[in-house]
Parts: C-alpha cells; sequence; structure tokens
C-alpha cells in the first residue's frame, strides 16, 4: 500500500508539472500602455506578468478579446485566467485573484474651458458627460452624482481613444480615464499643444489596484497565484517593476 502511494503521489506531481509547463493563456484587452497586441512586450502590465511567471519558470500566453468577453471565458475556465481586473472576492465561486499588479488611478481628463472642482463635482452637471463602457468609472461616488444631474443625458463610449478625440474636437466636455492611459493617447492622437486643450484633475476620483483572476476550475490554480505572487514580490524587490513603470511614464 505504501509503495502504490508513492508511486500514485509521484504521478500526480508529474502530471502537475506537465500541466504546468505548458504556456498558461490569459485573456487581455486593449489597453494602451498597460496591454495590446501591437505594444513591445504587449504592454506594461503584460510584460509584468511575463516576467513574474518566469521568475518560475512558468510561460504565458495572452489572448487580446474583449474585455467583458475575457472575464467571462476566465468565469467559465476556457482560458486560465484574465488581466487587469479588480481582485475577487475570498469566497468568489469562480475565480482567485493574485497580488497586484498595477495600480489605476481613475482622473478626470476634461476641456480647460469647463471649470471643474472635484470635491463639487455636481456643479458641472450642465457639461457633456461620457463615460466608458465596462469599466464601473460610473460607480465612483463623485462621478456617480454627477451622473445623475448631467444635463444634457451622458453618453456611454466603447473606447478611451475615441472619447479622447471627442475631447480634443469639442463633441464631450468630461471623461474619467486612468492617468497613464489619457497621457498616452492625448501623446499619439492629439496636437503637440494638446495641454492647451484638455488637462487631467490632479486628484484621482480614485485608484483601484488590479490583478490578474484565475479560474478556479483549473486543477492548480492555488499553484499558479501563489508562482505569480512569488514572482512580482521578487521583481518588486529587485526594483524591475518600479524600473518599468518610471521608463512608461517618461515614454508617454
Amino acid at each position: 500500500m505504501a509503495r502504490y502511494l508513492h508511486r500514485l503521489l509521484w504521478f500526480v506531481s508529474c502530471l502537475s508539472t506537465f500541466c504546468l509547463a505548458q504556456p498558461i493563456e490569459l485573456a487581455a484587452g486593449e489597453w494602451p500602455p498597460f496591454s495590446g497586441v501591437s505594444l513591445a512586450s504587449h504592454g506594461l502590465a503584460c510584460r509584468i506578468i511575463k516576467a513574474a511567471f518566469a521568475e518560475s519558470g512558468m510561460q504565458v500566453e495572452f489572448s487580446f478579446l474583449s474585455w467583458r468577453r475575457g472575464f467571462e471565458l476566465a468565469k467559465r475556465g476556457k482560458v486560465a485566467g484574465a488581466i487587469l481586473w479588480a481582485a475577487p472576492a475570498a469566497n468568489d465561486p469562480d475565480l482567485i485573484g493574485s497580488d497586484t499588479i498595477i495600480v489605476s488611478d481613475v482622473v478626470l481628463l476634461h476641456r480647460r474651458d469647463i471649470p471643474v472642482d472635484l470635491a463639487h463635482l455636481e456643479q458641472s452637471a450642465r457639461a457633456r458627460v461620457a463615460y466608458p463602457n465596462g469599466y464601473g468609472y460610473e460607480d465612483i461616488p463623485a462621478f456617480k452624482r454627477l451622473l445623475m444631474r448631467a444635463t444634457p443625458r451622458p453618453v456611454i463610449l466603447n473606447d478611451d481613444r475615441d472619447a479622447v478625440l471627442a475631447l480634443l474636437n469639442d463633441r464631450i466636455d468630461l471623461y474619467p480615464i486612468d492617468r497613464l492611459v489619457a497621457i498616452y493617447l492625448l501623446d499619439q492622437y492629439g496636437p503637440p499643444n494638446w495641454q492647451s486643450v484638455v488637462e487631467l484633475s490632479a486628484t484621482p476620483l480614485s485608484s483601484e489596484a488590479l490583478a490578474v483572476v484565475v479560474s478556479r476550475t483549473l486543477p492548480d490554480h492555488d499553484h499558479i497565484v501563489a508562482a505569480l505572487n512569488k514572482g512580482l514580490a521578487s521583481l518588486r524587490a529587485k526594483g524591475v517593476i518600479a524600473k518599468w513603470q518610471a521608463e512608461a511614464a517618461a515614454m508617454h
């Protein structure tokens, strides 16, 4: 019996090692400079995630889908997980979350001729307000109060790039967006003097820690998350993540 159990444990261990030797498929979406199919290393967040897994000798592949589709596939176990989502609750039946990959500072991008006071954001109720579909920014308390009072009716947009162009072309006045994403898009698509047309609120509307969520349907989901967290801690201790974040901020 002891010999049988020893062989069984050896077989399970080998099977687990074989499974983890296969690339881990993670769903990602377009959100430059953090992630993007055409970006170098697929963007800052993908670069961090890939390097963190590599610390444990594990490989990762990114499948670029719509954000919602990628998340739903991860919940159903059709992919191993999805990147850049808020970590689920510990008792979530479908997903387990990693440690923080990036912190997203959501600011208010607005035209300079529209005065904005974040402490009294409802005073901007007559501005032309827009917000992105599926990001949950409409639940940020200060912004939610503005949406409840806004006239004309707020517009829901599917793309941050479209929102930035709409602001630059005077079609909307206010839009919540991650600070680094806004700067990247303004540098990419705006005029050299875009600071004379639009500005970013100095204080964030909110700051959200974003993680990798992994499907609990994977037999080794705990091991995968532990390996990723260990790699993230190692990269942080060596100053690698801080260096890459500084480079991304300076580049854009």
